[in-house]
């Protein structure tokens, strides 16, 4: 399936269009990119994090980048359904194999839940231009 994409993805000053996944619901035009850590990064391209702890909602819903920070590439995309749920302190102990965070204490802070689905890595990381001043998104 060709994509439905009418606007070439940015890198690099080059326009390209991006490969997705046929069939994916969400896997439309990808126009952000999520700026990740390490080891963050790995547990949601292979699937085993579903929920992105973050301080503030996202109203961000569908096909997204993933960007291993400090790195200067696009390794992998998710699918974000949902950026506004705040789990209790009881969900978040039940919830482990979701978030990954071992130290509780850290949600007090990173208190929102993304819900992230269908994460894949890209066989070959793209490059791309990291805009000055960006901390969560990259527009691409």
């Amino acid at each position: 399936m060709v994509s439905k994409c009418t606007k070439p993805f940015r890198v690099s000053s080059l326009p390209l269009y991006l490969p997705l996944s046929s069939g994916v619901q969400g896997s439309g035009c990808m126009h952000r990119a999520l700026i990740v850590r390490q080891p963050w990064v790995d547990l949601i391209l292979s699937g085993q994090k579903t929920w992105e702890m973050r301080s503030r909602k996202t109203n961000v819903v569908g096909s997204v980048g993933i960007i291993e920070q400090g790195t200067g590439l696009i390794v992998g995309r998710a699918v974000i359904t949902g950026g506004a749920y705040r789990p209790t302190q009881e969900e978040l102990l039940s919830n482990h194999a979701r978030h990954c965070v071992d130290d509780i204490a850290l949600l007090e802070k990173w208190c929102f839940a993304w819900t992230l689905e269908q994460a894949e890595r890209f066989e070959k990381p793209i490059a791309y231009d990291h805009p000055r001043g960006a901390v969560t998104w990259v527009k691409i």
